[in-house]
């Protein structure tokens, strides 16, 4: 599975509000938008910026 899919499965789990998470992550919600439904990657630093912003921690996602 890709990485975009796992977070848009964890966000989706965790009722997390996307557009309330990019503002928070500093990232442009069209943007987000797009690397969830896996039409753009997600750059380490957007990746990293959305794990710290939703309380996942990166270590384990990785490790999954």
């Amino acid at each position: 599975m890709k990485v975009e899919q796992r977070l848009a499965e964890i966000i989706s789990e965790r009722c997390i509000n996307v557009k309330a998470l990019a503002k928070k992550a500093n990232i442009n919600y069209q943007t987000l938008c797009r690397c969830l439904r896996g039409s753009q990657e997600l750059k380490a630093d957007e990746f990293i910026a959305v794990c710290k912003t939703a309380e996942i921690d990166v270590t384990e996602f990785l490790a999954a």
